[in-house]
């Protein structure tokens, strides 16, 4: 492992999410590495164009050059091949169709869908658009009260039956590693086979796949403890 690169990305990432410019004294203090050592990073970032410095406070902050990164690989990030292994998993480990879904403005859309091999299934086509507030998909990803016929479980919403698709419904929300909403991630079926007894261990297992899910797309963290002062 490059210590050096995994020092760098640990430090952007710090200044990133620190929502205002940050000193080498306060990232020394977070991280746990000299300020000479953070300095010589610090200055390798701006050459490169990933961070500017204000010289009048001393402080850091990201430059556009980010941003401009980020909005090209939200827009190329292959979601359905990263996410379809845990739907398949989740669908296989169940029995039921399992889904993964998108936020696109006020509804969400399901990018990748498996079913299961025997029995029955509630289907879901690629691509199918759902307003946000007509599936549990959409419901776990916004906090406030629930329409009739949903409840909050912890992390979980479960929509015990929908009127019209005959369906019912436990979902999940998708984070990233700073708690920000990537996606929903649950399962269908039809409504018959609702058994509250079971909603407890679904709901087990779909976040324990969730956790895997969340390793995949959104990245792990990266330690801070990066002790010693390599170059």
């Amino acid at each position: 492992m490059d210590k050096t690169l995994i020092k760098g990305l640990a430090l952007l990432e710090h200044v990133v999410m620190a929502g205002e410019p940050v000193s080498i004294s306060e990232l020394s203090r977070e991280i746990g590495l000299t300020k000479s050592n953070i300095h010589r990073t610090l200055t390798s970032l701006q050459s490169a164009g990933y961070l500017l410095f204000d010289p009048t406070s001393r402080r850091y902050y990201p430059s556009w050059k980010l941003p401009q990164l980020g909005d090209v690989a939200r827009a190329q990030f292959p979601f359905r091949r990263a996410t379809m292994p845990f739907v398949e998993a989740l669908s296989a480990a169940l029995g039921e169709s399992a889904h993964f879904a998108l936020p696109s403005g006020d509804d969400v859309v399901f990018i990748a869908n498996a079913t299961p091999r025997t029995g029955s299934a509630a289907v879901m086509p690629d691509n199918h658009r759902l307003p946000s507030g007509d599936t549990a998909f959409g419901l776990a990803l916004a906090a406030g009260d629930l329409p009739e016929g949903a409840e909050r479980h912890g992390a979980c919403v479960v929509l015990r039956e929908h009127p019209l698709r005959q369906t019912f419904e436990v979902a999940t929300p998708v984070l990233g590693v700073h708690g920000q909403v990537i996606g929903a991630f649950g399962i269908s079926g039809p409504r018959a086979r609702f058994d509250a007894a079971l909603i407890e261990l679904q709901e087990q297992r779909i976040l324990a796949i969730c956790d895997d899910v969340t390793r995949n797309i959104a990245g792990v963290v990266v330690p801070t403890g990066l002790s010693g002062d390599a170059a």
